[in-house]
């Protein structure tokens, strides 16, 4: 049985001759898994710090730095409402007088017929 060596720590196993040809690499679970992490070094969305992710989706070096980012996110959320609200305007983009309609933002339909506005004479418009 040929010796190998361990492509993660470089010691030295015992394959048999098909494990060789097969492409044996590793000389247990535990290099292979360690060798086939593909986790790269991150840099901290909130703070700019480079960390060690500890899954794929991790995008901040801490839970603090990770909550902070989240309270920012909802400040400025909450302020931009309150910004359109002093304008006058809803969340939507249109003043309470604005018609999306005479602009063309909302389209009449195939048969060009604008049947959101037709008139309804049981509410009296």
């Amino acid at each position: 049985m040929p010796n190998v060596p361990c492509e993660q720590c470089g010691h030295e196993f015992h394959a048999s001759p098909s494990r060789v040809a097969a492409g044996a690499r590793y000389c247990s679970r535990a290099c292979y898994q360690e060798a086939n992490k593909r986790l790269a070094d991150g840099e901290c969305a909130w703070c700019g710090k480079a960390f060690k992710k500890q899954n794929s989706r991790q995008k901040h070096c801490s839970t603090d730095c990770a909550r902070s980012a989240q309270q920012d996110a909802a400040r400025n959320t909450v302020l931009a409402k309150q910004i359109a609200a002093a304008k006058g305007r809803s969340s939507s983009g249109f003043g309470l007088f604005d018609d999306p309609w005479t602009t063309g933002d909302v389209k009449p339909d195939r048969y060009g017929r604008d049947l959101y506005r037709t008139p309804d004479f049981g509410l009296g418009f």
